[in-house]
């Protein structure tokens, strides 16, 4: 299991897809070059420009404070070739600089050595010593608890055999700790703690990590150990994002001596005792407070509450930061803090009711204000609306007067009473349409709801008519060529060689179709004329 540092290395540890690996490590620095419109270098536009330069590494992270104009990135390499390719690639340019957005980025390189030095291959005298005495305990630092199945939770239980019944636990044949290590050799010891940083209660509930005192029966498997993983990092196949560089050190304090482990429990006895009396002390005073305390000091903080509440409102909903009802409520409401008396109370209580009977007047004028500047602008914009809208209803009713008047030899025609009726009609309701609706009504009540549907019912009404007139006048229009086609056919020498009358004939019978079909066949009927007219004046030449 031994092998050097400076090596490839990876080492499947254990069934559950961690993996330990080597890795090459290097340092590059960015920040923004002379003349650069930039102040900083963003971590992902860092992987940008090292992506554009071809470096591939397996995983990175930002170390520099991100306040920091100066961005440092930490790469890490499974592959010497890769991470040789990358720093000579990253040495290499020219000024070290590279460009990015026209943006000049200075750029540096720097190994990151490991300082971690091979143990001796013996210990002398290693079994003449005491179990924790000797180099037979490592340290492991900043592990993910999921990984290796820690409850981080019981980090708060300080008890005294609280040690002793974890260690029990992760001693199990069974247990993911005990399995992983045990790879390295037969174990004496394992003990979970949270890790040095995470000191406060809060940090330790919501802590994923924890730190590992691994005690070997012998040397060769704490050295086998210390090879393994010394110096490397931490991965999971299900994780790939995930690295965790192993902080790992053979214990030098004697952590799992018997000396060491009889301190640290006297200590938390200490500690229990401590506790104990100091909660002992505080249920007593407890209790003399609340036997001293009278109906009235209850009333103390829902009254407080009830002055808050209202000072919320009155910013809120007024937008105003005093009034002098709530101003005289807060000082009775001190008076009643300072001394608690049944009348203080009723004080209080009458007060309250004055600030609050005062902010629901003001905010009830308030509310009716704004109701009547929105009824205004409603009404304007009706007013506006409607008056458009009557505007171009006369103009299409004057158009439609004009086509009549054009076409009146046609009004009386099958074809057009139709689209002259419904014309007629969609003009009317558009009219009616554009009556402007009520918008101050006191009788009833009108939102924004209402105001669009009649905005929007009056735009349909007069598109309707716009249509319906258009309608109108290419019907006539159609009816017009359909004349001019038929006094064409008539003159012509011979129409029944051409069946052109009978295609006239045809579009008598069909007057119900749409305009456009019409129109194409009385064009036909057209072009079939034209073309016997151009064919005789050939032949007349």
């Amino acid at each position: 299991m031994e092998s050097k540092q400076g090596d490839e290395f990876e080492l499947q540890w254990g069934p559950n897809g961690l993996v330990v690996r080597h890795a090459f490590v290097c340092d590059v620095t960015l920040r923004p070059g002379k003349g650069s419109s930039k102040t900083s270098v963003s971590f992902w536009e860092a992987k940008t420009m090292l992506d554009a330069l071809g470096v591939h590494f397996d995983h990175a992270r930002a170390i520099s404070k991100n306040q920091d104009p100066l961005l440092v990135v930490r790469l890490f390499f499974f592959k010497r070739s890769a991470y040789e390719s990358a720093y000579a690639t990253v040495s290499g340019q020219p000024n070290h600089s590279v460009f990015h957005q026209g943006n000049s980025v200075d750029i540096q390189i720097a190994q990151i050595e490991s300082s971690t030095a091979p143990l001796p291959s013996v210990a002398p005298g290693f079994d003449q010593k005491m179990k924790g005495a000797r180099p037979d305990t490592i340290h492991v630092k900043g592990l993910p608890a999921k990984w290796f199945d820690v409850n981080t939770s019981s980090f708060l239980d300080d008890s005294i055999d609280a040690p002793t019944a974890n260690g029990a636990i992760y001693m199990q044949d069974d247990h993911v700790l005990h399995r992983l290590f045990n790879q390295f050799g037969p174990l004496s010891a394992i003990e979970v703690l949270p890790p040095a940083a995470d000191a406060d209660a809060e940090s330790l509930v919501s802590t994923s990590q924890f730190d590992v005192y691994v005690q070997f029966k012998d040397y060769a498997s704490l050295r086998n150990a210390m090879s393994a993983l010394a110096g490397r990092v931490l991965c999971h196949a299900s994780h790939v994002k995930a690295l965790f560089s192993l902080d790992v050190h053979v214990d030098t304090s004697e952590y799992l001596s018997d000396a060491s482990i009889r301190r640290r429990r006297f200590a938390r006895e200490q500690r229990v005792h401590d506790a104990q009396a100091k909660a002992a002390q505080a249920e007593a005073a407890e209790k003399e407070r609340l036997a001293s305390i009278e109906d009235a000091t209850a009333q103390v903080a829902p009254l407080q509450a009830e002055l808050e509440a209202l000072a919320r409102r009155l910013d809120d909903e007024l937008d105003l930061s005093s009034l002098p009802e709530l101003t005289e409520a807060k000082t009775l409401w001190s008076v009643l803090d300072a001394t608690p008396t049944t009348d203080a109370v009723r004080a209080v209580r009458a007060a309250i009711d004055a600030a609050t009977k005062q902010i629901d007047y003001a905010v009830y004028v308030k509310d009716e204000q704004a109701v009547k500047a929105k009824r205004t602008t409603w009404k304007k914009h009706v007013e506006k609306s409607a008056e458009a809208s009557e505007a171009k209803l006369v103009g299409l009713q004057a158009r439609l007067e004009e086509t009549k008047a054009t076409f009146g030899d046609h009004c009386d025609h099958p074809a057009v009473i139709a689209d002259l009726k419904a014309a007629n009609e969609a003009l009317a309701v558009g009219a009616k349409s554009a009556i402007p609706m009520v918008c101050d009504s006191l009788a009833k009540a009108v939102d924004d709801a209402d105001v669009q549907r009649y905005l929007d019912k009056l735009s349909d009404d007069v598109d309707e008519a716009s249509y319906m007139v258009d309608a109108v006048v290419a019907r006539l229009n159609v009816l017009e060529e359909y004349y001019k086609a038929e006094r064409a056919v008539k003159g012509m020498a011979n129409p029944e060689a051409f069946h052109a009358m009978d295609r006239l004939h045809a579009i008598e019978q069909e007057w119900g179709a749409s305009t456009d079909e019409l129109k194409a066949k009385i064009t036909a009927v057209s072009a079939l004329v034209g073309a016997v007219d151009r064919a005789a004046a050939l032949v007349a030449r």
